[in-house]
């Protein structure tokens, strides 16, 4: 079972061609999301159980992720 950021990882890397979504920034040390709404509606639901935005901020908070 992959935990959060080996999921959040996964996501950054297969959703190259959403980069109008989620994107990595230049340098591969931080990532945007571009379209909150998009995001949660097409991209948590296919890799996270909790597909709501503010769960994964929760998350990121979490796992000590500057935001």
């Amino acid at each position: 079972k992959k935990n959060f950021p080996q999921k959040l990882l996964e996501i950054l890397d297969e959703t190259s061609e959403h980069s109008d979504i989620i994107k990595w920034l230049p340098g591969g040390k931080a990532f945007a999301i571009m379209d909150k709404k998009r995001f949660a509606s097409e991209i948590l639901p296919l890799y996270l159980k909790q597909a709501q935005f503010a769960s994964f901020t929760r998350k990121l908070f979490r796992w000590k992720f500057a935001t």
